[in-house]
């Protein structure tokens, strides 16, 4: 089993549609690159269970890799917000850092201790976790 680690999750808008259900159903958050394409991050634990999400989405990849190298880098400045869902009776948590949305619970809970020991899980793996590696341009072939 390997450990912590993000992994990159990518889409694209469909043809003059502003939402996608990134990062739940509330829809996008952030600003899709060129031709409504969009890049995001989600951490994974070590059995490969999602731990948590990022709050917004981003044009390249490389704009994502910056967003996990910040989270990473404020772990031990980040607040935990644990929110109720009025209509569905269900917790969900945000981690901010500095004020701002960083992560997202990737699923909503029915107790309220519950979501917190999700949250605390995902800031646990945080400094164990890998930075995804972004490779561009052709990749070279030797004989």
């Amino acid at each position: 089993m390997s450990g912590p680690r993000f992994v990159l999750v990518s889409g694209v808008l469909a043809s003059g549609a502003r939402r996608t259900s990134w990062p739940d159903r509330s829809g996008l958050t952030g600003e899709p690159g060129s031709g409504g394409r969009w890049v995001a991050w989600r951490l994974l634990g070590r059995n490969n269970h999602e731990l948590g999400r990022s709050a917004v989405v981003f044009p390249t990849a490389e704009h994502v890799v910056d967003d996990v190298t910040s989270v990473r880098a404020g772990a031990d400045d980040l607040t935990v917000a644990v929110l109720a869902d009025g209509v569905q009776a269900e917790w969900r948590w945000r981690l901010l850092l500095d004020g701002r949305v960083v992560a997202v619970s990737s699923r909503s809970y029915l107790r309220q201790r519950e979501c917190h020991y999700s949250a605390s899980m995902f800031r646990q793996a945080l400094p164990a976790s890998t930075v995804p590696v972004v490779v561009t341009g052709p990749a070279e072939l030797t004989r």
